[in-house]
Parts: structure tokens; C-alpha cells; sequence
């Protein structure tokens, strides 16, 4: 019977199969018991909205950890912000002209976080300019500061990839333009001396910058303030803290003339030079701690002030921008920024914070197309970017550039477009170089938010101002918009 006992292996075999399935059968029921009892408990625990909502934020805890909750009791308080209401206060009379459904644009605000910061400079040694510079593909982002240096940084780079130690404060910095045949760095100095640089960016790894001049040039009898090339880099102007202007050649360091008597220049500034920046019409626009612009036409042996010194500056901008074109400079009065044209200085338009609580101080720039504005006078070390007006547009703030140091802003630049990218960069007083993302041109353009219904519009006269409280509704699928921060309700009749 060599059989029996491959049979018997079978039969065993068999009956353990069915006793395994019952037992999974049996084991798969309890798990979906169990499993129902726990949905049945989570279902009693979960936390319902009395309206159903995509997203939310909680605002109000009403329950600490441990305490006891009774049925239908409050836990917390979840607001949606699928849908917002923005509300203002607006004059009495011209409340009067306002009518429900009446649509209106919104103009929010989002804050921007830096790229990249570059620490490297003393930490008590504030930045005072920075430059950006394009070698072949790459960008590069210049920094000087009042601890003698001037470091270069690579926009993709943490540490630094050179720098140069001048042993004196640097006071002012300036790069050559894009296109030049050499990246060259200028730089004045606290003892009124000018240094012209090769930063040799085309090499790698990358070898110390060369100066091109045997000794600095005696440029000025007090300290460097302000230093700008040319559109062509052929040319460099400089400025001082008392008051001079000169031009120079800038193949060999030799002054081609000053901004004197006897060169045409007879009404020269009578405060430190802040800013110099050359237009392609050939001129040279020069801002002064005397609260004037001057626009001087440049000639080969001498420049001469065309028209009169623009006056009535309230001095708070040391760094006033002129677009690369040459139409449009910047004009700090009061509270606001002027937009005016060149040469003749009239004001076709102007920027205000909305309620006028920030001031314009230190800077307004202008981005290479000029159709952005960058300025510093925000709280906390903020920098805004502005969506540029123009003769008949209105201009509105699209960004807030915040670092978590919340350290002064001193300096800023644009950079130049690279691979369809822009980008900006700022130096604050407690020397640290930050580098910030720049929006397209697509995402401004569908920035604000258009034809948004009057909801609200109150019917009390407030007693004490004499105004009355309007609102809008705003749809916020993508949850952009953040409850409590401030936009401007812009209602055009």
C-alpha cells in the first residue's frame, strides 16, 4: 500500500485549508466591527461646521485639552476664507455718490520672503550699495559696505566667490552695464579716493579682482557718495559729500572734466551728492542733500544745467531712481512719490500709501522696464514693490519684501533679466545682503482683483469724522488673501 500515505497528506492538507478560510472569515469580521464601532465613535467626536466651507482658520478656542465638552457645545470658532468682506470708511460726501452693486477692484497685498541671504560683512557695518552684474550666463550680486569690503556672491551660491578689502569705509559702489566687455566694479571710498576694478568673473575658480589703476584716484577732497557709469561703460561720474561732481574716462582713470565754472557748470549743488544716473539722451540726472534735482546735458568738454534745479524735495530719498529709457525720473514731496518726466521735470503722476501712514525714505528704484517701483519706508525693515504708474494709470503696491531680522533697509538694486527670471537685491544697516524674487509682468497684470460688488454701504453718519462704512465681497478660491491684512478698495465711478 505505497499510497496510503501520499492520500493521507492530502486529506490533512484539505481540512487545514478550511479551517484556515473560517478563521480569516471569522477574524475579517471582527476587524470590520471593530472597525465600525470606531468610525461610530469618530463620527460622535468630529467637529462640524454649521456651513460647509473648502478652507478655513481657526479664531477662537472655547476648549483647553482635558476639559469636559457636553453635546452641541462649542469647541472652537473656524472661519472661511473662501469668501472675504473688505471694509473701509469713506468721506460722507463722497459716500453720497456711491450706490449698492456699485463694482469696485481690489488691490491686496502679499508678502515675499527672500531667496537667499548673504552674511558676511560686519555686523555692525551697514551696507551701503549693492549692484548686480551679468559674465556670460551667470549673475552675480556686489556688495560694499562701511567695513572696507566689497564681496561678490553668485546668485545660486551661499558663500562668497571674492572680495576686496579697501581698508577704508566704502561710501559708494557702482558695476559696469550689461554688455560691457569687462566686469568692472567701481568704488569710492570715506577719504575721497576712487578704485576701478576688474572682478575677472569669467574665470573659474574665480581669481582675486585686479585693480586697474596703479594708485586711486584722488578723487575728491571729501568722501565718495555717489559713483555711476555710462549707458556705453565708456564714462563714470562721481559725487562727493561736498557737493562736487566729476566726470571721468573710464578705459584709464583720467578726468575728462568737473562740474565747474569754467566746464559750462555754473549752479552746482549746494549739499553732498546722493545719487548720480546717466540717461542714453546724454545727461546726467544728480540728486543732492540740498532737496534738488539737477539735469545736467553732457557735452565732450563740459555739462550744463538744462532748465532749472527741480526744487521743493522733502530730502527722505537719498536714492531716487531714473528709468533706463530716460523718460520718467523719481520725486519725493511730502507723503508721496511724483512720478516726472524728463527733461522738463513736470509730474505726470503720483504714488501714496494708502492713509498716508508709511512714509518714502531711502530709496525709490525704478526695474530695468520700468514698470515696477521698489521703495524702503516700511515698518520693520520692509521693502515695497510697486506696480509703476503712468500718465493716465493709477500705480498700487503688488509686494511686501520681509526678512525676519527686521533690520533698516540702507540700499537696493534691480537686476537685469536673466534666463526670463528678475530678481532684486537689498542691504540692510546691520550688513546683510538679501536677494528677492521679482514677479512677471503676467502675474502683475492679473494682480488686482476687478469688478467686485458694493455689499455694504452703511447709512449712519459717523458723528465724529463724518464718514460712513462701505464693504465689498471677494471670492478667495485660492486662499491668497489672508483675514486681517489691509487691501485697497479702489471704486471708479
Amino acid at each position: 500500500m505505497p499510497t496510503l500515505p501520499f492520500i493521507a497528506v492530502l486529506t490533512i492538507g484539505a481540512v487545514g485549508a478550511v479551517v484556515l478560510v473560517r478563521l480569516i472569515k471569522k477574524e475579517w469580521r471582527r476587524v470590520n466591527t471593530e472597525l465600525d464601532q470606531a468610525q461610530i465613535i469618530l463620527d460622535q467626536h468630529q467637529i462640524r461646521p454649521k456651513h460647509p466651507m473648502i478652507r478655513g482658520y481657526i479664531n477662537i478656542l472655547h476648549k483647553r485639552t482635558g476639559e469636559a465638552v457636553k453635546e452641541l457645545e462649542p469647541i472652537l470658532n473656524i472661519y472661511s476664507n473662501a469668501r472675504l468682506m473688505a471694509k473701509a470708511f469713506v468721506e460722507a460726501q463722497e459716500a453720497a455718490q456711491l450706490k449698492q452693486n456699485m463694482v469696485a477692484t481690489i488691490e491686496p497685498v502679499y508678502d515675499e520672503r527672500p531667496l537667499r541671504m548673504f552674511e558676511g560683512h560686519g555686523a555692525k557695518a551697514p551696507i551701503t550699495n549693492v549692484a548686480f552684474i551679468v559674465s556670460g550666463n551667470d549673475l552675480f550680486l556686489v556688495s560694499a559696505s562701511e567695513d572696507g569690503f566689497v564681496k561678490v556672491w553668485h546668485q545660486k551660491r551661499k558663500g562668497e566667490v571674492a572680495n576686496i578689502n579697501h581698508r577704508e569705509p566704502i561710501k559708494a559702489m557702482a558695476c559696469s552695464p550689461a554688455g560691457s566687455k569687462l566686469p568692472l566694479c567701481l568704488t569710492g571710498t570715506s577719504d575721497g579716493k576712487i578704485h576701478l576694478w576688474n572682478l575677472n568673473l569669467d574665470q573659474q575658480p574665480f581669481p582675486r579682482p585686479a585693480a586697474i589703476l596703479e594708485k586711486p584716484l584722488d578723487g575728491h577732497r571729501d568722501a565718495v557718495t555717489a559713483l555711476a557709469f555710462s549707458p556705453d561703460g565708456a564714462y563714470f561720474a562721481s559725487g562727493a559729500a561736498d557737493g562736487t561732481i566729476k566726470m571721468w574716462h573710464a578705459a584709464d582713470g583720467k578726468l575728462a572734466y568737473g562740474f565747474d565754472t569754467p566746464h559750462g557748470a555754473d549752479n552746482p549743488h549746494q549739499g553732498g551728492i546722493t545719487a548720480l544716473t546717466f540717461t542714453p539722451q546724454g545727461r546726467l540726472v544728480s540728486a543732492g542733500r540740498d532737496n534738488t534735482l539737477r539735469i545736467w546735458n553732457l557735452k565732450e568738454k563740459g555739462a550744463h544745467l538744462e532748465g532749472l534745479p527741480v526744487t521743493g524735495r522733502s530730502g527722505n530719498i537719498g536714492h531716487l531712481g531714473v528709468s533706463q529709457d530716460g523718460r520718467w525720473m523719481l520725486f519725493d514731496q511730502g507723503k508721496s512719490l511724483h512720478l516726472r518726466a524728463l527733461p522738463d521735470g513736470q509730474t505726470v503722476n503720483t504714488l501714496k500709501n494708502p492713509g498716508g501712514a508709511t512714509p518714502f525714505e531711502t530709496l525709490a528704484l525704478f526695474s530695468p522696464d520700468a514698470s515696477l517701483i521698489l521703495t524702503g519706508g516700511a515698518p520693520e525693515g520692509k521693502l515695497q514693490l510697486w506696480r509703476a504708474p503712468s500718465e493716465d494709470t493709477r500705480g498700487f503696491e503688488v509686494r511686501q519684501f520681509v526678512t525676519i531680522q527686521r533690520s533698516p533697509v540702507t540700499c537696493a538694486a534691480f537686476a537685469p533679466a536673466v534666463g526670463g527670471k528678475s530678481f532684486a537685491a537689498s542691504g540692510t544697516k546691520d550688513g546683510n545682503v538679501y536677494l528677492w524674487p521679482v514677479p512677471a509682468k503676467e502675474v502683475v497684470d492679473k494682480h488686482r482683483i476687478p469688478n467686485v460688488p458694493l455689499k455694504l454701504l452703511g447709512k449712519d453718519v459717523s458723528a465724529g469724522n463724518r464718514q460712513i462704512r462701505v464693504g465689498v465681497e471677494v471670492q478667495n478660491p485660492d486662499g491668497l488673501l489672508t483675514p486681517g491684512r489691509p487691501v485697497t478698495i479702489v471704486i471708479e465711478q
